[in-house]
């Protein structure tokens, strides 16, 4: 590094320098020259010996001819910062102009006033700490990175800009909560930066902006509440441009990302996306495709019928499915033919597929309907199983012995599945358990779509209590939950102990009372059927807990469209439990009875007494508020 001892000797030295990079930190200057280098420049940094504010400022302002001008001061100290912004118009050169006052405006004492006024040739703008004046249009601006902290800043800024010209523009850390509109006129911009502001939603007219290859989300909500990532957007946006997709269709497409609605969304919308190369895109277009397409594939096939295969299907091979169709006399080959009576789509295809799917008025089969269509060909008692055949399922599956688990399962991989039972088989994967979880994992990869399956193999890790609370907070269009809780609760119906055994889970009991429990709390449907579960000839039977797991137990207000119950026995009861429900019991005109089970305890302990007394004093106050009930308590 060269030393000199003025920055006037340094200029001399470097007679071509165009610019300078001039910074104060708390304690010393950094000096960079910048030189020209073709169509950008380089930095040479140098040291002055003995730098002097007042001096060093006047020999700044004797280059009026410079086109770069970087100056900083970051502990804030930079009074000789002020002096050079209020000299600025002499300037009139400038090409490129960065100023950074303090580590961010949130962090300046006051912000620095600049007028950008007087620079017909200003290209690059990157203020940091900095309060911004205009009169007058920056016709020439590219690039424009400013701390502004408003969506108002913004809208006043804009209008100054030619959309034409401006390619890049940072808007970090500005509040925003919504875009300008103005934006949608910036037709050459191709870099936006919108990280650190407040995003939920970002507007579908953001894609009509076909220059756009860069966007940066970065620390916005919108990317925690979806599956989105800042790389989709970018993504999606390189990828209409490089298609020319409509300005609708993209918008079409950033909705279904976001999990936004669009009903208006028609089936010729939806096919495009499939072409994209975009996961997530493709799972959101197949699933409102779901929606809006009925199968045309639900009766058995006739000779007659002629399926296309068209595209990449997941997890089916379109020659062995081929193969399999036509051994059900049914025709099907991998493009159409004349004689083609359905077109049948996979998850992916390529443009030239989705044009010619789209230009053939033929009934339209996704890969759902092909996999429902299989089943019902080569495992016809999937949905159509009789109660006898199910009951047997049932009882080799929950013997005690492993190789009758093994059985059944062999049956089912060779012959179906009945739906009850795999949402039986379902639960009970998501158990941490023995052996008999390598049948069910066979069964499930056979019998479940990409999507179901990807989910079990996450939630799996996850654990039971996990997947419960999640289909439940979140119900999911993957399952029905009234069919899984009607499974669980069926399980959890088996009283013979020696059963539980063969599934090695010592939690197994725990895990289905926390179903209960759940379907309780969250009534309707579910809290239905866990009632009808636990009635038996006018009883009910309760699982109150203390385990802080399972939290407040509440009965769900269903219980009172059970007008017959005349006896509820509380188990394993906690008396805050039985208070917490107390309103309800009391609607409850047909009940009789209300049994009480707690824990014995040694009352010669202090503890001991303190739990028994306060017992007491719990069934006293519950006999005064419930005086109509037979009151009765026993212990464990």
């Amino acid at each position: 590094m060269n030393t000199f001892s003025s920055l006037t000797e340094a200029f001399q030295a470097y007679p071509t320098c165009i610019g300078i990079d001039f910074t104060e930190f708390s304690t010393w200057f950094k000096f960079e020259l910048l030189l020209p280098s073709g169509d950008a420049y380089t930095k040479q940094e140098i040291k002055i010996s003995n730098p002097q504010p007042d001096s060093l400022i006047q020999e700044i302002l004797s280059q009026p001819h410079w086109q770069v001008l970087e100056i900083g001061a970051f502990e804030n100290k930079g009074v000789w910062m002020q002096k050079v912004v209020s000299q600025l118009h002499k300037f009139t050169q400038l090409q490129k102009l960065w100023i950074r006052y303090g580590y961010t405006r949130y962090h300046a004492e006051e912000p620095l006033s600049v007028s950008l006024n007087g620079f017909p040739h200003l290209t690059t703008i990157h203020f940091q700490g900095c309060t911004i004046s205009l009169s007058e249009p920056l016709s020439q601006a590219t690039a424009l990175y400013m701390e502004l902290t408003s969506f108002e800043e913004i809208h006043d800024i804009l209008p100054y800009l030619n959309p034409e010209k401006v390619t890049r523009l940072s808007f970090s850390e500005a509040n925003l909560t919504t875009l300008p509109e103005q934006l949608q006129s910036f037709s050459q911009l191709k870099s936006l930066d919108l990280s650190r502001n407040n995003l939920t939603t970002i507007p579908s007219w953001l894609s009509s902006l076909k220059e756009l290859t860069n966007i940066s989300l970065y620390a916005n909500p919108i990317l925690k509440k979806t599956e989105l990532k800042e790389a989709m957007i970018t993504k999606l946006i390189a990828q209409c441009n490089k298609q020319n997709t409509s300005t609708h269709l993209r918008g079409l497409y950033l909705n279904l990302l976001q999990n936004q609605p669009d009903e208006s969304a028609t089936t010729e919308d939806l096919l495009p996306a499939l072409s994209m190369d975009i996961e997530l895109l493709n799972r959101k277009a197949m699933q409102k495709l779901l929606k809006k397409v009925v199968n045309p594939l639900k009766e058995k096939g006739t000779p007659s019928q002629h399926i296309a295969l068209i595209g990449k299907f997941k997890g089916i091979s379109v020659p062995e499915t081929i193969e399999q169709l036509k051994q059900h006399g049914i025709e099907a080959t991998e493009k159409r033919t004349p004689s083609t009576t359905t077109l049948c789509i996979g998850e992916s295809l390529t443009a030239k597929q989705v044009t010619e799917v789209a230009k053939h008025q033929l009934p339209l089969a996704l890969p759902q309907h092909l996999r429902d269509f299989l089943q019902q060909l080569d495992r016809p008692y999937l949905k159509e199983s009789d109660a006898e055949t199910q009951e047997n399922l049932f009882r080799l599956l929950h013997s005690q012995e492993e190789s009758n688990i093994k059985i059944a399962t062999e049956i089912m991989l060779s012959g179906g599945i009945p739906e009850d039972i795999f949402y039986m088989i379902l639960l009970l994967s998501f158990l941490k358990t023995g052996g008999y979880r390598a049948g069910f994992k066979k069964l499930l990869e056979k019998y479940t779509t990409p999507e179901q399956h990807d989910f079990i193999v996450k939630q799996q890790k996850a654990g039971f209590y996990k997947t419960i609370d999640l289909l439940f907070d979140k119900p999911s269009e993957l399952f029905d939950l009234n069919k899984l809780v009607a499974a669980g609760l069926r399980i959890f119906a088996i009283e013979n102990s020696q059963r539980m055994k063969s599934y090695n889970d010592e939690g197994f009991l725990r895990s289905f009372h926390y179903l209960v429990k759940r379907c309780f709390v969250a009534g309707g449907e579910p809290g239905r059927l866990a009632i009808k579960a636990q009635l038996e000839e006018k009883t009910l039977n309760v699982l109150f807990t203390d385990d802080s797991y399972f939290g407040k137990f509440k009965l769900p207000t269903e219980l009172l469209e059970f007008t017959d119950v005349e006896r509820i026995i509380c188990s394993q009861n906690v008396m805050t439990e039985v208070a917490t429900n107390r309103k309800t019991i009391q609607k409850m005109s047909s009940l009789k009875e209300l049994v009480l089970y707690h824990y014995s305890v040694d009352i010669t302990t202090s503890y001991g007494k303190e739990y028994y007394d306060g017992w007491q004093k719990g069934v006293a106050k519950l006999k005064d508020t419930l005086p109509h009930l037979q009151i009765t308590v026993q212990t464990y």
